[in-house]
């Protein structure tokens, strides 16, 4: 979270490279020959153009070196797919890239929109869609995956960066694909950014670095990677394992540092003992976690359509608020949804259920991709109006779309005068309180059998607890805790406080809200306002909000892979306010 963001807080609480060439250019399989055709979904309905829709494979010439000192140039695979047109027509271009572990997509992995496919796979298809409806896109494969040379540096602005704005360059100088691009100006194209993960992370490092990027739409991506992959220190190894393992398994070149890294968090040959950031050659972390827009900086307006999922224990709601508070004082269009979706640890022996639909309420955030460059690129007025500033999705079916994000509840909390707050006085937590659900097979947020459940109560630790005495209440944006110490037991071994906001239902149910924990570390925490991870439910008449408290969960260790946190203990004090408002609720096909 940014520095700025924390200082609002605590108030309302109190360029481009040269170009390169371009080689091996060949048709795609299955593209269209030259002549008319007619044009696709969204069209004008069976009328004809000078000239047909086309894909060709190309390989662009990136002027900066192999990252292992092989070569003084690096070779990118990319797709480039023309929409039909007429002569004399131009249309904006679309840069796309893929997440970590894939590679470009190819005119035979396209296809009509599946709703039922997985997230990531959707964004790929919206490609076909882009294509169908006049506008050049360009998938290309990050240097070290697929076919592109280089090593994997976790999208370094010094290699991964220039490489795409290589990629930009080149689609206004090459002479072997007919780009007929709309501009903006000389040498400056208009031109959009789409992808998801680390797809998304190439289009905030690209818009830093290149003023010329007009619009982006990242999907389920980083603001900041030390605070993603080691929140306050502690390494969230559920994912780093697991992403490490898929970089193996996909054939990856790793840089040096990144192998360092992956070794030393424990997967796939290193140490699994380890815990901390620490424990992390530091020179390696230091590399990683530079890169991102907490480094970064945009100076120049954006205009951004922010997608992020509630329930994403990789990069999570704090992740894209970070990233929509620094695009929007630069002055751009910016909007920030949420869904049930994006990175989830969904197979057996993790703790999550399979991800739900791209939806925030009534909006498909995939569908809505096509309406948000109709208007940000080719300036059809009003086209993105269904996409709201601001929308909390609360689960597959309802969200809320506030005004402003609420934080802590303080402005807006439903309780009133009683504050929406829970009052830690020394609470207790020893040993691997849980590690995610009882079983595999329980319903999502499951909150397990051995979280220490903390209500809110009115006015003191020791008031009645505020229960649930209406409809229309909600949980939506950011908890923030106020005065909070961790301090360690006294035969711990490691004293990690992880917390989580609750919900115990009117029949004693407790549910662990959005399955995010946030890890604090023993220390004193009273010199500010810190966050806990954003949150999105709907409330029943009956419902007790609380905080969950755990001495383990499955996205720092996953559930069977040794109980590294069992000799965890701690006590907690302090205050945690919680966004608990009333606001009305749009759903599905409402």
């Amino acid at each position: 979270m940014s520095i700025a963001r924390l200082l609002l807080i605590t108030a309302a609480l109190s360029l481009a490279a040269c170009g390169g060439g371009s080689s091996n250019n060949t048709p795609a399989s299955g593209s269209a020959g030259p002549g008319p055709v007619s044009d696709g979904e969204g069209g004008s309905g069976g009328e004809t153009f000078d000239n047909a829709a086309m894909a060709v494979n190309v390989t662009i010439v990136s002027p900066i070196e192999s990252s292992d000192g092989a070569a003084d140039t690096t070779n990118i695979d990319a797709t480039v797919y023309v929409p039909a047109h007429n002569d004399g027509d131009s249309y904006p271009l679309i840069l796309h890239s893929h997440g970590w572990g894939g590679n470009k997509v190819e005119e035979s992995e396209l296809g009509e929109d599946d709703v039922n496919a997985d997230f990531f796979a959707r964004i790929d298809l919206q490609i076909q869609r882009l294509w169908d409806n006049g506008y050049a896109v360009i998938s290309f494969s990050e240097r070290g995956w697929g076919e592109s040379q280089g090593e994997v540096r976790v999208m370094d602005p010094e290699f991964e960066t220039q490489d795409a704005i290589a990629v930009l360059d080149w689609a206004l100088t090459n002479t072997d694909v007919p780009l007929t691009l709309a501009m903006d100006g000389i040498n400056d194209p208009v031109v959009g950014a789409m992808g998801g993960s680390y797809g998304g992370g190439f289009q905030l490092l690209l818009a830093a670095r290149d003023t010329r990027i007009d619009s982006i739409a990242p999907f389920a991506t980083w603001y900041s990677l030390r605070s993603s992959l080691v929140p306050n220190g502690v390494q969230k190894k559920g994912f780093i394992g697991g992403l490490c393992t898929l970089a193996t398994s996909a054939g990856a070149n790793l840089a040096p540092f990144v192998q360092t890294a992956c070794n030393d968090a424990g997967s796939p040959v290193g140490n699994s003992t380890t815990k901390y950031d620490t424990e992390i050659d530091a020179a390696a972390l230091a590399e990683i976690a530079s890169h991102g827009l907490d480094v970064e900086d945009i100076n120049h307006a954006v205009d951004a359509f922010v997608v992020q999922g509630m329930r994403d224990v990789l990069f999570n709601f704090n992740q894209a608020d970070a990233t929509v508070f620094e695009l929007d004082t630069q002055g751009g269009d910016v909007r920030f949804v949420t869904t049930q979706g994006g990175h989830i640890l969904n197979t057996p022996p993790a703790n999550q259920a399979a991800q739900g639909p791209a939806t925030c309420g009534d909006l498909d955030v995939m569908l809505a991709l096509k309406d948000w460059f109709d208007e940000t690129l080719k300036g059809i007025e009003g086209a993105a109006d269904t996409i709201p500033n601001l929308c909390i999705s609360l689960d597959d079916e309802a969200a809320v779309q506030p005004d402003r994000l609420s934080a802590g509840g303080l402005e807006d909390c439903a309780f009133g005068t009683a504050g929406c707050r829970v009052f830690l006085s020394g609470e207790a937590v020893t040993g691997a309180q849980n590690q995610g659900p009882g079983s595999p097979n329980d319903p999502p947020e499951a909150a397990g059998p051995s979280g220490l459940f903390v209500p809110m109560r009115t006015f003191s630790a020791d008031g009645p607890e505020l229960a649930v005495d209406r409809e229309g209440l909600v949980l939506a944006g950011l908890p923030v805790m106020e005065n909070v110490v961790v301090s360690s037991s006294a035969t711990a071994t490691d004293s990690v406080a992880f917390i989580g906001v609750g919900v115990r239902d009117a029949a004693g149910n407790v549910r662990l809200i959005d399955d995010q924990v946030t890890p604090y570390p023993a220390g004193d925490y009273s010199d500010q306002f810190y966050l806990l991870t954003g949150v999105g439910s709907r409330l029943n008449i009956g419902d007790t909000v609380g905080i969950l408290l755990y001495g383990d969960h499955g996205q720092w260790e996953p559930v069977g892979s040794g109980g590294n946190w069992a000799g965890n203990g701690y006590t907690i004090s302090g205050t945690i306010y919680l966004p608990v408002i009333q606001h009305s609720v749009v759903t599905a096909g409402s």
